[in-house]
């Protein structure tokens, strides 16, 4: 493995990308619900996809550049073999000056994860997995077309910390149909008994172009209500605060020290680099998105071409919408005084109009220079967040 670099600091330049994200776009099988950016029954384009995307990472030209936090995701990067692993980790560090603290981060899903995969990526340097558990009862796996089974879930919880990886979070999902309250609690109080350090807690939504949302058009399927999602949710909010987790973001849980660092820099709206096909770079100020389609990806990564499929500059304007929206998911909340720093006094003014109407509604707590969601507002945070986005705009 090429040796990792002494700590460094990123924070030294706000402006460098300090965060890389890497894309694997295969699954071996859709989910019903799911509109990644993911294919199935495409794993016999898995080698050359990785060869170009060991191209594009070491010849980006931010190389040299250090960074604190990598994320591979998907897709399901466990899928991998793994010789591919080691040579994507490889090629990462010697790329970029890889922090010796840095957080490294693998999605993985227990269908396809073993104790070979794991360790692997043990092997690798990788310091923390997100499994995706989604639940922990059978029936509601089935519901969300998941490939696994609750034991198999377990099971594969079991193994990473027996491995050695003290850093694991689990995704869960609510609002599911089908799914009783008593499920949920149960699937959340395992993870709690088995020691898990941060939980995502997402709401199933049901998008355009899956099959659950022709499920829904057709009448096989049958939403939960709003008031039975919200239920679900106030869950997770006390039941983990009694068991030690902050609340750091809206829809995340963790023990002290746990906190996934890499998501903190999306939260925080600050400049990362993206690699593999559909994957996001924010720099300087520009948004750009590569092809989705991993085979097109290669194809241009191979001819020479750029892979860019689109690329937004913002302005500050659209920076300052998308910093607040985003910082208002935290529990640290919008600090007007660092937003000062980077934005026109006129803009941030416009943001501190709207805040005395909100407070009045009881939706956010301005105190100190910092505004927070309530309780209230965490259970009506896409509204809120909306209302201030068309403020500012």
């Amino acid at each position: 493995m090429p040796p990792e670099h002494p700590t460094v600091s990123a924070e030294a330049d706000p402006s460098r990308p300090s965060a890389v994200y890497v894309h694997i776009p295969f699954c071996a099988r859709r989910c019903l619900y799911c509109d990644f950016n993911t294919y199935d029954d495409r794993a016999h384009e898995i080698p050359r996809y990785m060869e170009a995307l060991v191209h594009q990472i070491s010849t980006c030209p931010h190389a040299g550049t250090p960074v604190t936090t990598i994320y591979v995701g998907g897709g399901t990067p466990s899928l991998l073999p793994p010789r591919q692993l080691q040579r994507l980790f490889d090629t990462i560090r010697c790329t970029f000056r890889v922090d010796a603290q840095a957080e490294i981060s693998v999605e993985v899903n227990p269908a396809s994860a073993d104790c070979e995969c794991f360790a692997t990526l043990r092997s690798c340097g990788v310091t923390r997995l997100s499994v995706g558990v989604q639940s922990l009862d059978d029936a509601v796996l089935r519901t969300l077309g998941r490939l696994h089974s609750a034991s198999d879930a377990r099971m594969a919880l079991r193994l990473v910390q027996a491995i050695g990886f003290s850093s694991v979070s689990a995704d869960i999902m609510f609002g599911i149909p089908g799914q009783t309250m008593d499920s949920l609690q149960a699937t959340v109080s395992t993870l709690v008994t088995l020691g898990i350090p941060h939980i995502s807690a997402y709401a199933l939504s049901i998008e355009d172009d899956t099959p659950f949302a022709r499920m829904l058009r057709d009448g096989r399927l049958t939403p939960v209500t709003e008031e039975t999602a919200a239920e679900m949710y106030a869950f997770f909010v006390d039941y983990l605060s009694s068991q030690g987790y902050e609340h750091y973001e809206v829809s995340n849980f963790a023990r002290p020290g746990h906190r996934c660092r890499h998501n903190l820099v999306y939260w925080r709206n600050k400049p990362y680099l993206g690699f593999g096909a559909g994957a996001a770079s924010y720099v300087a100020g520009v948004r750009s998105v590569a092809v989705g389609d991993p085979r097109v990806f290669a194809e241009r990564i191979f001819a020479g071409e750029s892979v860019v499929a689109s690329s937004e500059s913002l302005s500050p304007a659209q920076s300052l919408a998308e910093t607040v929206m985003l910082s208002l998911r935290m529990a640290e909340g919008v600090d007007l005084r660092a937003l000062s720093l980077r934005y026109a006094a006129e803009l941030v003014a416009r943001l501190e109009e709207c805040i005395p109407a909100l407070e009045k509604r009881g939706l956010v707590r301005f105190e100190d220079r910092r505004i927070r969601l309530t309780r209230q507002g965490l259970f009506l945070a896409d509204s809120v967040i909306a209302e201030i986005m068309a403020a500012l705009y």
